[in-house]
């Protein structure tokens, strides 16, 4: 009887069976607080896209207007940065959140004259 409870005990270790899936889902949403000036949203570990694109949209729509999913991804990491002085933005995704940020900040830039800094930058769990 215990090397059958053992068995069992290292199968759900092994399968996973009775732990929680990993969080895995994000989303960036972008609008507008006025004419000249950005409001965005995040949503980062979401067992499905659905729940996170719904979450960025609140974050955003409670900062601005007209915002709408920019960016989704799953399993990786992602940032987003937002110029200072003009309109520049960017977002990007990468292995580590420090790849996402540099890529977003190189995005942004190549808008911007180098004015831009990360605003949100997230891995999932």
């Amino acid at each position: 009887m215990r090397r059958i409870i053992a068995i069992a005990a290292f199968a759900v270790l092994v399968t996973g069976a009775g732990t929680n899936a990993a969080l895995a889902d994000w989303a960036i949403a972008f609008g507008q607080t006025g004419s000249t000036a950005w409001a965005y949203g995040t949503a980062w570990n979401y067992t499905n896209a659905a729940d996170a694109r719904k979450k960025a949209l609140d974050n955003c729509r409670q900062k601005g207007k007209n915002c709408k999913i920019v960016a989704e991804e799953a399993g990786q990491c992602g940032a987003l940065a937002i110029g200072s002085t003009d309109n520049a933005w960017g977002w990007s995704k990468g292995e580590t959140r420090r790849v996402a940020a540099q890529s977003a900040l190189d995005t942004c830039n190549k808008y911007s004259g180098a004015d831009c800094e990360v605003q949100d930058s997230f891995c999932d769990d």
